[in-house]
């Protein structure tokens, strides 16, 4: 199933856009709601545009961190955020929710071994919270080096399937400003990747480029997708500037992954 995320979309540009697909008889698309930026959270506006549309939610951001200590504040609201983020996502029928390993604060290096140590609990009371409102969740690998944020790095993002009750999304941007080799990551996790966000930049920070307009191999991540996560979601999240780009992203992701040659057309 492939997805637009709502990411770039803010406020009632969403309706807009929404509208847009629909005028273009476009509708074998769905939409991945960006939490922190939808215009409005009752279900019942939501449910007047986006009728038989296939929905996934991402997880709250600002001032959320799943690691942050327990018994503090910061965790108090930051469960409190997801759990309303879930109760929307279960009330629109929504099949899947996204969760961060972490916020994008900077921290020290002190911080960052304490949170890598609970990193493990933290993830599976999210899910565990998640089934509570009858979705499946998908981790996705979140934080950067280059800005002190990077908690789960590589090993310990692939350390989290020792949980089979996980389930991840690969997002190739951060992956790819990370340094990370992504299609050996796509062949470890396998079918353990409920989805991808694709997005480019030039390997050093997270710019949210659309696919090839930075330095990211996708030939080898679509080689890779179609030989271990075929089954996985697709999704487009693109920077605000680049909307007009976001459908000729699907259409790509499209020729390379839908069909058996592989090669662009």
């Amino acid at each position: 199933m492939y997805y637009i995320s709502t990411y770039p979309l803010v406020g009632r540009k969403l309706l807009e856009f929404a509208e847009e697909l629909r005028r273009n008889n476009i509708n074998d698309i769905g939409f991945e709601l960006f939490y922190d930026s939808i215009p409005f959270y009752e279900a019942k506006y939501y449910e007047k545009f986006l009728q038989n549309v296939n929905l996934g939610m991402h997880c709250p951001m600002e001032g959320c961190c799943l690691l942050a200590p327990k018994g503090s504040l910061d965790l108090e609201y930051t469960l409190d955020k997801h759990k309303a983020c879930f109760e929307l996502a279960q009330s629109l029928g929504a099949g899947y929710a996204v969760i961060h390993t972490n916020s994008l604060a900077p921290r020290s290096a002190e911080d960052i071994a304490v949170q890598k140590a609970i990193l493990p609990e933290r993830m599976a009371m999210a899910a565990d919270i998640a089934k509570e409102f009858g979705l499946r969740i998908a981790v996705e690998n979140v934080g950067f080096g280059y800005n002190s944020s990077l908690v789960a790095e590589l090993s310990d993002f692939i350390s989290l399937a020792e949980n089979r009750s996980l389930e991840f999304l690969v997002d190739t941007g951060h992956a790819h400003a990370n340094g990370w080799d992504i299609p050996a990551l796509i062949d470890t996790l396998g079918e353990r990747i409920a989805g991808f966000h694709f997005h480019d930049n030039d390997g050093t920070t997270d710019s949210h480029l659309p696919i090839r307009s930075g330095t990211t191999d996708w030939d080898s991540i679509f080689t890779a997708i179609k030989r271990s996560a075929n089954a996985a979601d697709r999704t487009i999240e693109y920077a605000a500037p680049y909307v007009a780009d976001i459908i000729s992203g699907v259409q790509l992701l499209k020729s390379r992954l839908d069909k058996s040659e592989d090669k662009d057309e």
